[in-house]
C-alpha cells in the first residue's frame, strides 16, 4: 500500500455513492480529512462536469475539488485556475454513423445536449435518470437531432433481457472512430477511442507535473479501467470483474458500506 499520494481521484455512482442513498456522514467527513492532510482531491464521472459539480453540493464538503473530470474525460474542470477543457468530442459524421449502426438494436439512445437529457419518444427509464442528474427531458423529434453538433458520448439503454445481446453488438462492432463501454447494468456508451478518464487524468497531472505513482484511483465498472491502470488503483467489492482485474487493490467493503471511507481509513490515514 502506497503511503505517499498527492492525488486521489474517485468515480461517483456505486464508488462514492449508491443512488439514491445519501452521501454517509464518513464519507464526507474522510473526503474533507483528505483535502485538510494536503492531498489533492478529485471526481471522475461520465456525466458533463456542470452536472457533477452540482450533484455534490447537497455533501456540503468544505471544499471544492481539485478537479472534475467529466463526460469519461472529455471535460476538465481545473478548480485553482477555474478554466474548462472541452477535447476529443465526435463530431457530426461520426455520431449519425454511430446512430445508423444501431437501427433496429433494441435500446434507448441518449445524449447530453442543451442542458438536457435528449432521448427517443417511448423511453420508459429517461425520467428517473433525468432526475437523478437534475436534468430536463427533451424528445427528439427526428433523428437526426442526435448528430446535430458535436457531442462527447452517445448512451444506449435497454431493458435488462436485452442487455447482454446489446453489450455483444457493441463490442464486436467498435471502430478506430468510436469505442463501447459498459457503464452501468443496463447502459452502453460509444465515444472517441481518445475519450477516458485515464486520459483526461493524464492532461491534469501533466500541467501540474504530479507523477502518476503518486495518484490513487477509485472506480467500479470498465469506464473506469483507463484510470485504474494507469495509477495506484482500487476497485469497489461491488465492483464489476473486468475493473477488479485491473485494480491493484479491491476494498473490503462495498459503496453502500463507504467502502472507499473504510479503505481510506484503513490503508492510508495513520
Amino acid at each position: 500500500m502506497k503511503k505517499d499520494v498527492k492525488l486521489i481521484i474517485c468515480d461517483i455512482d456505486n464508488t462514492l455513492r449508491s443512488y439514491p442513498d445519501p452521501m454517509s456522514q464518513f464519507m464526507i467527513n474522510t473526503m474533507n480529512e483528505i483535502h485538510e492532510r494536503g492531498i489533492l482531491f478529485g471526481l471522475a464521472s461520465g456525466r458533463p462536469v456542470d452536472d457533477i459539480i452540482g450533484s455534490i453540493q447537497p455533501w456540503n464538503l468544505t471544499f471544492k475539488p481539485d478537479v472534475v473530470i467529466g463526460m469519461n474525460g472529455c471535460e476538465i474542470w481545473d478548480e485553482k485556475d477555474q478554466t474548462l477543457t472541452t477535447t476529443d468530442l465526435l463530431d457530426q459524421q461520426t455520431l449519425q454513423e454511430i446512430m445508423e449502426l444501431m437501427k433496429g438494436i433494441p435500446t434507448y439512445p441518449r445524449i447530453y445536449q442543451d442542458g438536457a437529457i435528449k432521448g427517443i419518444p417511448g423511453d420508459p427509464m429517461i425520467d428517473m435518470s433525468a432526475k437523478k442528474v437534475g436534468r430536463r427531458v427533451d424528445t427528439c423529434d427526428t433523428i437526426d437531432e442526435f448528430w446535430k453538433e458535436e457531442n462527447a458520448k452517445i448512451m444506449f439503454f435497454c431493458e435488462p433481457e436485452h442487455f447482454e445481446e446489446v453489450k455483444e453488438y457493441c463490442l464486436a462492432h467498435q471502430s478506430e472512430k468510436y469505442i463501447a463501454f459498459q457503464t452501468g447494468p443496463i447502459l452502453m456508451e460509444m465515444c472517441s477511442p481518445n475519450a477516458t478518464k485515464g486520459n483526461g487524468l493524464k492532461k491534469y497531472v501533466e500541467k501540474y507535473n504530479i507523477p502518476l505513482d503518486l495518484v490513487m484511483s477509485f472506480g467500479d465498472t470498465s469506464n473506469d479501467n483507463s484510470m485504474l491502470e494507469i495509477t495506484y488503483g482500487v476497485c469497489l467489492l461491488n465492483g464489476s470483474e473486468d475493473t477488479k482485474a485491473v485494480a491493484k487493490e479491491i476494498t473490503e467493503f462495498t459503496c453502500k458500506e463507504s467502502g472507499f471511507a473504510h479503505y481510506i481509513h484503513d490503508h492510508l490515514f495513520d
